[in-house]
């Protein structure tokens, strides 16, 4: 799992967020986890400058318009971080600043030693409802809900899944207040 960081050596949120980032990656490299910094400064003296005063435990890249367009789509703002999955494909965007409980709730569900599959779910939503599905190749995984994608605490979605077609779907109704569904093995 890789968790690439834009930032810029001029932005308050980006330093003052530096340690926190230093903390996951050391906390987490041994389940898989990396992190990624791309800088967005104008020069590489300017990184360089800041990288000799504050040591960092990750490479650090120069970032450029094909890096910005294949991360986030195009120009974002800094701090943001693109989640990229083993397969290399970007599963999450967050723009701003987190603090360390966030970030270890975003990549958690990623980092699971217990298997080297993970389950991908295909949400869909209708005015009625929400369903959940992934393959029935991949049992044992739950769904679970929160109001927000950096959710200190993610619950589950109190309906069962039901084994059908080849996949366990678990249906629940669209007015729930939960914007944001998962898979976790509990």
């Amino acid at each position: 799992m890789l968790l690439v960081d834009e930032w810029e050596t001029t932005c308050d949120a980006c330093v003052e967020e530096l340690p926190t980032l230093v903390e996951l990656q050391q906390e987490l490299q041994a389940s898989g986890f990396t992190l990624l910094g791309i800088a967005g400064d104008a020069t590489v003296d300017l990184v360089s400058q800041f990288l000799d005063g504050n040591s960092l435990p990750y490479p650090i890249a120069m970032s450029n318009r094909a890096v910005e367009d294949a991360l986030y789509g195009g120009p974002s703002g800094y701090p943001t971080k693109a989640l990229v999955d083993q397969a290399g494909r970007v599963v999450a965007k967050y723009l701003g600043l987190h603090d360390l409980t966030a970030y270890r709730n975003i990549v958690a569900p990623f980092l699971r030693a217990d298997s080297q599959v993970r389950a991908r779910a295909r949400i869909t939503r209708t005015a009625r409802d929400v369903r959940i599905a992934w393959p029935a190749s991949q049992p044992g995984y739950r769904a679970e809900a929160a109001s927000s994608a950096t959710a200190p605490a993610w619950s589950p979605v109190g309906a069962a899944a039901v084994l059908t077609n080849d996949e366990y779907v678990v249906t629940v109704p669209a007015n729930t207040p939960a914007q944001f569904f998962r898979l976790s093995k509990p």
